[in-house]
Parts: structure tokens; sequence; C-alpha cells
């Protein structure tokens, strides 16, 4: 049986005002605001580190394909900073049309 997404968020939010009454529910609207500006300050923190903290990157990548037939790609830097220290960093998670070579070059 199918249930429109206000009756099952109605049900779900009263459930959960019974089960944890100090639960403050967010939107998801909020929540993938709060999420993408937490990514954005992380991007300017991971240039910044790389800029004054290492001397080389390797950048390798992945490709993969869902169950759904979903072919996606992952770049990632690995880089041992000044302390000695290795550091293992995604810099892109994405979503492709192909695995070819080609394709992958363009998306990189």
């Amino acid at each position: 049986m199918s249930y429109p997404l206000d009756v099952l968020n109605m049900g779900f939010r009263l459930m959960m005002s019974i089960c944890c009454p100090s639960l403050n529910m967010l939107s998801c609207i909020i929540i993938a605001r709060d999420i993408y500006h937490i990514y954005v300050d992380e991007r300017v923190k991971l240039k910044e580190y790389l800029i004054h903290s290492c001397q080389r990157v390797c950048v390798t990548l992945g490709t993969w394909t869902s169950l759904q037939r979903i072919k996606y790609m992952v770049i990632t830097a690995h880089f041992i900073d000044n302390n000695w220290k290795f550091h293992k960093k995604i810099l892109k998670f994405c979503a492709i049309s192909s695995h070819k070579g080609d394709h992958i070059a363009l998306v990189l």
C-alpha cells in the first residue's frame, strides 16, 4: 500500500515527539543547506592545507557500477604532510556516463 509523504511525515513526527520529546526535527532543506556549507568550508581548508603542509599529491581514481546500473567515479588525493603523517581525502565523487578512458579524462 502506498501512502502520501505528508501522511508518513506526520506519523513519523508524532511518533518521535512521543518517543523523544527533546528531539528537534529539522527539514531536509535545512540539513542539505548545512551540509553544503560544511562542504564549502572543508574544501577551502583542504586547499589551504595542501598549499602549506605538503609538497606532493598523488591523485587516484576509481570507478564502479551500482546495482541500479549507475556508473560512479571517485577522485582521491593521497599525500604526506610536513609531519610525515599520511592523509587520504576524497576530492570528488560523481556519476559518470561511461567507464571509457576518454570520458573519464574529460571528467577528471
